[in-house]
C-alpha cells in the first residue's frame, strides 16, 4: 500500500472495491461548490469524516472519484473537482479550513491535487482529484461540527456512544496491548547425574503456551496483570485448582494469573541461587513481555480443535481488555528432540 503523497490517477482508480474503514471515495458534488454543492453542507460533511479518520486510526478521503457500481470500474466524476473553487486554489482553501472543522483542531493531515500537470494527465487543466490524508491523531476524540463523535465502522463514518469516546480518550493516557499466543513442544533425553551402563534414560516432553503481550502504545506500564482461563484439556493435573475454575456449557477453565514482576540473582547458598525481592519491571513502548505457561505433555495440535482460552490485561489504572481465543488456529511449534545441555 502506497502513502497518499505517491498516488496517482491510476493508482486511486485501481485500488480495490469495497468499503474499508481506511478509504473513502466521493464524487466531485461531495465538495466541489461550483458544481451546485452547498459549502455549509460540504464542511459539515467532510467535518464527520475527519472526526471519523482520525478517532480511529487514519485514512484517505478522495474526492472527485466514484465508487464502482456493479460490473462497472470505478470512475472520475464528471472530470474531476474544480481546481480553484475557491481563493487561492481547491487545495489550498482546504488547508485552512480543515483544522478547525472538528474539536480539538486537527493538527497532521496533508491535502493532495491530482492534476494533468501532477499524477492525473487524462484530466482537464482545471480540474483535478482531492486526496485528503488523515492519520490517527493524538488529541482524539474530535468532535465534529454537528457536536457528535463519529468513527469508522464497516467501511463509514457513524456516530460513536459515550462508551467507545472515553475509550478512545482513554488510549493516549495509559499503556496499549497487542497479544500473541503460540505453543511449542519440546521433548529431550535428560542427562543422569549418575551414567549407568547399559542404561538409557526415557525421553521427556514438556509442552508450553507462550503469551506475548507488546506495547504497541506511547505510554509505559508499571504495574501488569494478565489473567488467562485455560480450558482443562490442555491443563496439567497438578495445576487443575478445583477452588479456583469456571464452567462454561460443560467445559472447566482454570485460572491463571501473571504479571510483570521481576527477582534478581542476589548471591548463592550452596551452589543455589538466592533471590531478593521482587520488583515491577516497566514495560515501554514498542517492548513486549512474554510468558510461559506449561500444558500437558501429551498435547497434539490436532486435539485444539473446538478449545478456547480467555484473557484479560490490566495495566496501572487502565480500563481491563480481553477476548477469546480459538486455540485450533494458534502456531503450534514441534522442536526436535536433543539433549538437555550439561
Amino acid at each position: 500500500m502506497k502513502s497518499a503523497a505517491e498516488w496517482d490517477l491510476n493508482y486511486a482508480l485501481q485500488l480495490p472495491a469495497g468499503e474499508f474503514d481506511w478509504l473513502e471515495f466521493k464524487g466531485r458534488r461531495g465538495l466541489d461548490i461550483t458544481a451546485g454543492a452547498n459549502e455549509n453542507l460540504v464542511l459539515d460533511e467532510l467535518s464527520k469524516q475527519l472526526s471519523a479518520f482520525a478517532n480511529t486510526g487514519g485514512g484517505v478521503l478522495v474526492y472527485g472519484i466514484l465508487n464502482p457500481t456493479e460490473n462497472k470500474p470505478r470512475t472520475v466524476d464528471d472530470g474531476g473537482v474544480a481546481i480553484a473553487m475557491k481563493r487561492p486554489n481547491t487545495r489550498e482553501w482546504l488547508e485552512d479550513v480543515i483544522p478547525n472543522l472538528v474539536e480539538h483542531p486537527l493538527k497532521k493531515f496533508n491535502v493532495y491535487a491530482l492534476t494533468s500537470l501532477s499524477g492525473a494527465p487524462g484530466l482537464a487543466n482545471d480540474r483535478c482529484i482531492i486526496l485528503i490524508d488523515i492519520p490517527g491523531s493524538e488529541d482524539a476524540p474530535h468532535m465534529a461540527r454537528d457536536q457528535r463523535y463519529y468513527a469508522r465502522v464497516g467501511g463509514k463514518s457513524r456516530p460513536i456512544g459515550h462508551q467507545i469516546v472515553t475509550d478512545i480518550l482513554n488510549r493516549g493516557r495509559h499503556a496499549q496491548f497487542k497479544m500473541s499466543f503460540s505453543f511449542y513442544s519440546e521433548t529431550w533425553i535428560p542427562k543422569a547425574m549418575i551414567q549407568l551402563p547399559g542404561r538409557d534414560l526415557d525421553p521427556v516432553r514438556g509442552v508450553k503456551l507462550v503469551v506475548g503481550a507488546s506495547n504497541v502504545g506511547k505510554v509505559y506500564a508499571k504495574y501488569m496483570s494478565l489473567e488467562l482461563w485455560l480450558p482443562e484439556l490442555i491443563v496439567p493435573v497438578e495445576d487443575r485448582d478445583s477452588r479456583n475454575f469456571i464452567n462454561d456449557a460443560g467445559i472447566k477453565y482454570f485460572h491463571h494469573q501473571r504479571d510483570n514482576t521481576r527477582r534478581d540473582v542476589v548471591g548463592y547458598d550452596l551452589g543455589y541461587p538466592r533471590y531478593g525481592s521482587s520488583w515491577f519491571d516497566p514495560v515501554l513502548p514498542g517492548s513486549f513481555r512474554n510468558w510461559e505457561v506449561p500444558c500437558i505433555s501429551t498435547l497434539r495440535p490436532e486435539m485444539l480443535k473446538d478449545q478456547k482460552l480467555m484473557w484479560t490485561i490490566q495495566s496501572d489504572n487502565s480500563p481491563s481488555s480481553g477476548d477469546l481465543v480459538d486455540l485450533k488456529g494458534v502456531p503450534f511449534d514441534v522442536r526436535d528432540e536433543h539433549d538437555v545441555p550439561g
